[in-house]
């Protein structure tokens, strides 16, 4: 696969659009953002079921207000990572866009990928670098207050910026048939039978 960085989003800087086939149908519209509202009250009550967790059964819970931060930013600084494990994901032989807009970055593909490559594209960021650092800090004692904070708070960061990637696995995993691909054009996702 071939990774290009394409700048800033702009009115002369759009995401890549390409010729769907026939059968296309556009899936995973987002209607508002109460459906990512929606999908944010498991993933807190999973983030202080970890707390709980972690206080109740494995050690003392104590946190700071510098971690908090340090964790907060390291998530934040992340990104880029969490854009780099979306695109190791796409077909081999894809090229894969990275651009930057206003909340942040953001990868596409013109390649298509099938059901089970696009659910791993779109969970496996979240994944690494949120939900297994969430697991593993809830079930390891950790003594020290600084780190057992910074690496709660990037792992909720983390996990909390991949609800737009979490949203579009419930839909890929929902609404692809069986045997489906999966094509980005511009800001739509579709998919169709091969």
């Amino acid at each position: 696969m071939k990774i290009k960085w394409k700048g800033k989003l702009t009115d002369a800087n759009q995401l890549s659009t390409v010729e769907l086939p026939k059968n296309a149908v556009e899936f995973c519209e987002l209607k508002s953002i109460f459906e990512y509202c929606i999908l944010g009250i498991p993933i807190v009550v999973l983030v202080i079921f970890c707390l709980y967790i972690k206080a109740h059964f494995v050690a003392i819970v104590r946190m700071n207000l510098t971690g908090k931060i340090i964790g907060v930013l390291l998530a934040f600084l992340f990104v880029g990572v969490h854009e780099l494990i979306h695109a190791i994901c796409f077909p081999p032989k894809a090229i894969v866009e990275i651009y930057f807009n206003k909340y942040g970055l953001c990868t596409t593909s013109s390649s298509p990928s099938s059901k089970k490559r696009s659910v791993i594209i779109a969970i496996l960021p979240s994944l690494v670098l949120g939900i297994i650092p969430l697991i593993l800090w809830t079930f390891i004692p950790i003594q020290n207050i600084m780190i057992s904070t910074i690496w709660y708070f990037f792992a909720i960061g983390s996990f909390g910026a991949g609800i737009a990637d979490i949203y579009t696995m419930i839909n890929i995993i929902t609404k692809m048939p069986k045997g489906s691909m999966m094509q980005i054009s511009g800001y739509k996702f579709y998919y169709f039978n091969p």
